[in-house]
């Protein structure tokens, strides 16, 4: 496993020694609970310091798993064989905790957390002074030769798992959507990491969000709330480098995201996708078609478009006024398909402070009329071909599309927890 946080090198150096040992039968946990983040709490591994070496002993000292093959530990007292080592960090210049898998003439097998792969190392081209320039500092581990190569094995034959790496900011909103989506996939095989958009960089080539490198099996989630986010155009651009590489898949495109007016734009949804003024004064693109009666709005639009050779500029009808309580369901697209449809009732009350009370509710007999099942096959079939998998839809009293959210929905996290389903964002 990676290390899903940039200060938890330490944490997932014990948590793969746990899956090692289970995994390969040296010292099986049928009912043992893996978790980086249970080690993080239970060893105080804290964002500032990261993990103390005197809190990594304690707690290997006394793990189930590892605790009976524990031995030395300290400066100075590696050999040989399997242990873990507190080396230099070359980007924070701090220490970074390693698996030292084997070793032979100072040439060095190490895992590292960050990437989750084998590699190769001289001793003398690495910088083992870790924590406080504590030197070749480490805590080693005593195994039979048969459980030794076991180990060997599974760390040469290791593929790391995919990660869902999200990307947020430090906005209320952000945060607690986020903290929403990593309980949801806690209960599955996944595993999130999340990064705010301050912490992405690019290393060797690589794009790296936080302390991971993003690899070919991942798929990144754009979580930003652009309007509480000063950075969210840079980040997107920093970001479109990497679309359409193989080494990077997105949930939605940045590069998409990236092209899009901050202003409100016009969307009218159809077959034909064309260029349209949204006022008398302004030029603007949309993305328009002819079926449906109403434009859409949202808070983006593509202004890379160009015209249309055989759709002329236009003026694009007027929508009427929407009250807030004629919304009364979201529909969520995912790849091209409805995912879920969640439903709004809206109950009056006397209270001054909050006149109205929202209740969200699923109904999976709710059907749709055909004008506006063709109109949302329509959208989608756009947006999955610009690379916009997720998003979704404002439905006013059954009858017509809004609005479309793309550049942030957080309707499908509400439908997850009402419908107890997670949705396969891979």
């Amino acid at each position: 496993m990676r290390q899903t946080k940039t200060y938890s090198c330490g944490p997932s150096c014990i948590l793969n020694l746990e899956l090692a040992f289970d995994q390969t039968g040296v010292y099986p946990a049928p009912n043992y609970i893996f978790s980086e983040q249970d080690i993080v709490n239970q060893t105080g591994t804290m964002p500032e310091t990261g993990m103390e070496l005197d809190s990594m002993v304690k707690y290997i000292k006394e793990s189930k798993i590892l605790g009976s093959f524990s031995g030395t530990f300290g400066p100075e007292t590696y050999s040989s064989g399997l242990c873990i080592a507190n080396i230099k960090n070359p980007l924070s210049g701090g220490g970074h905790f390693v698996i030292i898998v084997s070793s032979s003439n100072d040439i060095l097998s190490i895992f590292d957390p960050v990437t989750a792969v084998l590699k190769t190392v001289a001793l003398t081209d690495m910088d083992w002074s870790g924590s406080d320039g504590v030197r070749h500092w480490s805590i080693n581990f005593i195994l039979t030769d048969n459980d030794y190569n076991k180990i060997v094995e599974y760390f040469n034959n290791y593929i790391p798992p995919p990660l869902l790496h999200i990307i947020t900011d430090n906005s209320h909103a952000s945060i607690a959507s986020t903290k929403e989506i990593e309980k949801i996939y806690s209960q599955s095989d996944t595993t999130v990491s999340t990064v705010l958009e301050s912490n992405i960089t690019v290393f060797d080539k690589y794009l790296r969000l936080g302390a991971v490198v993003v690899n070919a099996r991942d798929l990144v989630l754009i979580n930003i709330n652009q309007s509480h986010s000063k950075d969210y155009i840079t980040t997107l651009q920093l970001l479109s480098v990497f679309d359409n590489n193989n080494n990077v898949r997105f949930v939605n495109s940045p590069k998409s995201l990236c092209y899009l007016n901050p202003h409100l734009a016009l969307l009218h949804a159809g077959i034909k996708i064309g260029y349209g003024l949204t006022s008398h004064h302004h030029e603007d693109a949309a993305i328009y078609f002819t079926t449906q009666k109403y434009p859409l709005k949202t808070t983006n639009c593509f202004i890379n478009i160009s015209p249309h050779p055989q759709s002329p500029l236009s003026i694009l009808p007027s929508h009427p006024p929407i009250k807030d309580k004629d919304i009364v369901s979201r529909i969520i697209i995912s790849k091209g398909s409805i995912f879920g449809i969640i439903h709004r009732r809206i109950t009056e009350r006397s209270d001054s402070i909050n006149p109205s009370h929202h209740q969200w509710y699923i109904n999976d007999g709710y059907g749709l009329n055909s004008e506006l099942s063709n109109t949302i096959n329509l959208v989608s079939l756009f947006m999955s071909d610009s690379g916009l998998n997720l998003f979704e839809l404002d439905i006013v009293n059954s009858d017509y599309i809004s609005a479309i959210n793309f550049t942030n929905p957080v309707s499908w996290i509400r439908y997850c927890q009402l419908s107890k389903k997670t949705l396969d964002l891979f």
